[in-house]
C-alpha cells in the first residue's frame, strides 16, 4: 500500500502487492466504505485475496494525505477460485460526497451483471478498467453483461454520453461486439432493430450503470408498473421526496466541488449550468401550487380522465392502469436521462396521441425502443439501428432513417461490386502472366502488390441480407355471407352500467375493421362477444355454421408452454406435419436457427409473438379476431404481418393503436365511445389530426419545462 505522503509527497505513488487474510480485508473494507446498509453475501471459499489501492488525485493543489475527502480510492479485489482469478468487487470511492444516484432512479434489474469500463483522468491517461459485480433482484435478468469504455472524464459535468469498445452479452449469446454509443443531451434517440436481437438488454444494461454515465446524471427507466400501494394515482405521481433528498445532495456536492475547484473557468461554467437546472428541478418539485395541475395534466393526457380515476388507490388499478401511473410519474420528474421500453403499449389512441406530442417537446436526453413507426417518426431526432451486434446512428426520424439506410446501402453495393470488378482484373491478370516473360512477369508481380495492398486495407463488405420474415394465413375456401352479425346487442358487467347499447353491425369475408376508442369503452369486450366468451346483457350474435375463429390477445403467450421448444410446442399440436416441414415453416415467421430448439421462456416477447402466430395460421382460420397484435414485434414483422392480412381471404377486426398496421389494413374504422360503436368517415390519419386539435392546449399546461 503506498500513499504520497509515505513517498515524499509524489503524486500517484508506487503499487505495492500485499496478499492479506480475510478478516483484515473485511477491517479494511468497513474502514473506508460509505456507512451504508450491509448487503448479505453468499460466504465465499477463497484460497487468498490479493488488494490493490490507487490513489486519484482530483485536484493537485491539495495538500496530499490532508485534505482526505478530496482523492478517489479505488479497491480491487481478486478472489483466487481454483487457481482462477475472479473479480469480486471494485469501488471508487469518494471519503466526503454522498452516493449521487437516486434509489429511486436505479433500476436493480440485473441478477448478474459483470462490468467493465475505462474512464479517463484529466491529463486524457486512461485509469486502469475497474470490474464490478452487481446483484439484483430478477431471475429472468441473470446472465447480462456489459462491457464499455467512456471517453469522458469521472468529475465531467457533461450531459453527453460516450460509450467506446462496447461488448454485450446474455448469457452464452453475444449481442453487442466492438461497437460504440453516442447520446448527445437534448437528443431524441429511437432504438430499432429485430425481435431477440437485445434491445431491451441494451437499455437495462444502461439503467443499471452497466456503462460510465456523467457524473451525477438523473435517469429513469420505465420497465414496469408501479407497485401496488394505497396512494392515490395523484399521489403516486407526485411523491418525489426521494428524488427531492437526491437533488440537494447532488447541489451540496457540485458547491462543494466548486469552491475547491482553481481557475478552470470551463469547468466552473459547466458546474453553474448544471446548479441552475437543480435549483429549477427543486422548485418545481417544490412549488406543489404548479405542480398539482401539471401531475393532473400528465394523467389526464394519459386517459385519468375522472376525479375518481385520480383518487382511486394504485392497488385498485390492474397492471396495464399502474403501468401509465408509473409512465406519467417520469414524465412527471423529468429526469435528464428518460429510457422508455415501448412506451405506448397499455395505451389507446388518444393517449398514444397525447404523448407523441408531449415528447416533442422534450428537451432533455431521451432513449426509447418502440414498435410504432408513426410514434418514432413524431418524437425522435435521430435513430440507433441494432444490426450484425453493432449499432449504427442515424440523423432524423423512422422515414429519414429508411431513406438514409437504403442511399448507404445502395453506395455500399455498388463500392463492394467495383473492388471485386478490379479485383477479379489483377487475379486474371497475375495468373495469367505472372511466369510469363520478364516484362510481363514484372507487371504481374506489380498488380499483386497492389491486390495486396487493397486486400491490406480493408475491402468493403457487401450489404448484409437478413432473413425475411413472412408470415402469412392459409386459404380458409369459400365462406358465406355473412360470417357474423351483431344485432340490437348491448352489455354491461352489471345491469346498472352498460359498456354499450343497441349496437348494430355485420362481417362477411372481405371485411377489415378497425376499432378504435378509449381504453375502458368495451373494444376488447367486442371481441369476446364475437367469440361467444360472453354473452350479451340484451341482443344476438350470431355466427356462421361451423365459422372457424382465431384470436390473438394481448396475453398470447399464455397459450403456449414455455417449457418446451418452438419446434417441440408446434409438433405437439400439429404432429401430421413432421419435423422437417415444421422446421421450414417456422422459419417463415423469423423463427430459425438456435431459436427453434431454445426453451419458449428464453425466447424474447416478439419471439414468443411470432410462434403464436405461427400456431395461427395452421388453425386455418376463417376470422381473425386481433388484440393489439403489435405490442411485442418489431418493424419487419409488423410490415409481414400487414402483408399477410392483405392477402388473407377471410375477415379480419383490428384492435390496435398501431396507425401504420391500421393504415395498410383497415378499410373500416369503428369508434368505440360512450356507449356507441360509430363508424368513422375518414382514414386513420384524419382520426389522428382530430385528436391533435383537440389534446394540443392540455400538452401545453403539462409540458412545463421538460
Amino acid at each position: 500500500f503506498s500513499h504520497p505522503m509515505v513517498d515524499g509527497g509524489r503524486r500517484g505513488g508506487r503499487y505495492v502487492r500485499l496478499t492479506i487474510s480475510i478478516s483484515t480485508v473485511l477491517a479494511l473494507l468497513l474502514l473506508t466504505l460509505d456507512k451504508s446498509p450491509a448487503t448479505p453475501k453468499t460466504p465465499l471459499k477463497e484460497s487468498s485475496i490479493i488488494s490493490r489501492c490507487v490513489r486519484t488525485s482530483t485536484n493537485p493543489q491539495l495538500s496530499p494525505g490532508i485534505e482526505a475527502g478530496k482523492s478517489h480510492w479505488r479497491w480491487r479485489l481478486h478472489t483466487l477460485r481454483g487457481g482462477k482469478k475472479i473479480v469480486k468487487s471494485s469501488k471508487v470511492k469518494k471519503m466526503k460526497p454522498p452516493n449521487l444516484v437516486s434509489p429511486l432512479l436505479k433500476s436493480p434489474d440485473l441478477k448478474s451483471m459483470s462490468i467493465s469500463g475505462t474512464g479517463k483522468e484529466r491529463d486524457g491517461k486512461p485509469r486502469e478498467a475497474g470490474e464490478t459485480s452487481i446483484e439484483a433482484e430478477e431471475d429472468k435478468l441473470k446472465g447480462i453483461a456489459a462491457q464499455g469504455h467512456s471517453s469522458a472524464k469521472k468529475d465531467s459535468y457533461t450531459k453527453d454520453i460516450r460509450i467506446e469498445r462496447i461488448s454485450l452479452q446474455y448469457y452464452e449469446k453475444t449481442l453487442l461486439e466492438d461497437t460504440s454509443l453516442v447520446l448527445n443531451y437534448g437528443n431524441r434517440y429511437g432504438l430499432i432493430g429485430r425481435n431477440g436481437c437485445g434491445k431491451s438488454i441494451l437499455l437495462k444494461a444502461l439503467a443499471n450503470k452497466g456503462f460510465q454515465l456523467p457524473m451525477g446524471m438523473s435517469l429513469y427507466h420505465l420497465r414496469k408498473e408501479l407497485d401496488p400501494t394505497n396512494d392515490t394515482a395523484l399521489e403516486a405521481v407526485m411523491s418525489a421526496q426521494s428524488e427531492r433528498k437526491e437533488i440537494e445532495t447532488r447541489i451540496h456536492e457540485i458547491e462543494k466541488k466548486m469552491e475547491d475547484t482553481g481557475g478552470d473557468e470551463d469547468e466552473k461554467s459547466q458546474m453553474e449550468d448544471q446548479l441552475a437546472a437543480l435549483y429549477e428541478s427543486l422548485n418545481r418539485l417544490e412549488d406543489r401550487d404548479s405542480a398539482k395541475p401539471r401531475a393532473i395534466s400528465i394523467l389526464r393526457g394519459l386517459g385519468f380522465g375522472s376525479e375518481a380515476m385520480l383518487n382511486k388507490k394504485t392497488r385498485e388499478f390492474s397492471g396495464g392502469w399502474r403501468m401509465r401511473i408509473a409512465l406519467a410519474r417520469a414524465l412527471f420528474l423529468e429526469p435528464e436521462f428518460l429510457i422508455l421500453d415501448e412506451p405506448t403499449n397499455h395505451l389507446d389512441m388518444e393517449s398514444v396521441v397525447w404523448l407523441e406530442n408531449y415528447l416533442k417537446g422534450w428537451r432533455k436526453l431521451l432513449l426509447m425502443v418502440s414498435h410504432s413507426q408513426d410514434f418514432m417518426n413524431g418524437v425522435c431526432t435521430h435513430m440507433i439501428r441494432f444490426v450484425e451486434k453493432k449499432l449504427v446512428p442515424y440523423t432524423g426520424n423512422y422515414d429519414q432513417y429508411v431513406k438514409t439506410r437504403q442511399e448507404k446501402e445502395t453506395q455500399q453495393q455498388k463500392q463492394y461490386e467495383a473492388e471485386q470488378k478490379d479485383i477479379a482484373q489483377l487475379k486474371e491478370f497475375v495468373a495469367k502472366f505472372g511466369h510469363g516473360t520478364k516484362k510481363l512477369a514484372a507487371q504481374g508481380k506489380s498488380r499483386e502488390k497492389i491486390l495486396n495492398r487493397k486486400i491490406e486495407a480493408g475491402l468493403t463488405a457487401p450489404v448484409a441480407v437478413q432473413e425475411p420474415v413472412d408470415f402469412e394465413f392459409g386459404n380458409p375456401g369459400k365462406l358465406p355471407t355473412p360470417l357474423l352479425t351483431i344485432q340490437e346487442v348491448s352489455f354491461g358487467y352489471s345491469p346498472d352500467r352498460l359498456l354499450y347499447e343497441n349496437v348494430d353491425f355485420g362481417l362477411d369475408p372481405e371485411t377489415r375493421l378497425a376499432l378504435l376508442g378509449p381504453n375502458g369503452a368495451g373494444k376488447s369486450t367486442l371481441l369476446k362477444l364475437m367469440t361467444r366468451e360472453l354473452q350479451p346483457t340484451a341482443g344476438k350474435v350470431g355466427l356462421s355454421p361451423n365459422l372457424k375463429i382465431a384470436k390473438f390477445t394481448q396475453h398470447f403467450a399464455d397459450i403456449l408452454d414455455e417449457e418446451l421448444t418452438p419446434l417441440e410446442f408446434m409438433d405437439r399440436l400439429f404432429p401430421e406435419k413432421g419435423t422437417a416441414d415444421m422446421r421450414r415453416f417456422l422459419g417463415r415467421f423469423g423463427i430459425s436457427g438456435d431459436i427453434q430448439t431454445t426453451q419458449i421462456k428464453f425466447l424474447s416477447e416478439g419471439q414468443k409473438a411470432r410462434v403464436v402466430f405461427s400456431k395461427i395460421n395452421l388453425d386455418n382460420p376463417q376470422l381473425l379476431l386481433l388484440d393489439e397484435p403489435t405490442n411485442a414485434l418489431d418493424m419487419e414483422s409488423i410490415d409481414a404481418l400487414a402483408r399477410a392480412l392483405q392477402t388473407f381471404k377471410g375477415a379480419v377486426v383490428l384492435v390496435s393503436h398501431d396507425m401504420r398496421l391500421i393504415s395498410q389494413v383497415a378499410k373500416q374504422i369503428f369508434v368505440v365511445d360512450k356507449k356507441c360503436v360509430t363508424p368513422f368517415q375518414g382514414t386513420i390519419m384524419d382520426f389522428k389530426k382530430n385528436l391533435q386539435n383537440k389534446l394540443s392546449g392540455d400538452i401545453r399546461m403539462s409540458q412545463g419545462t421538460a
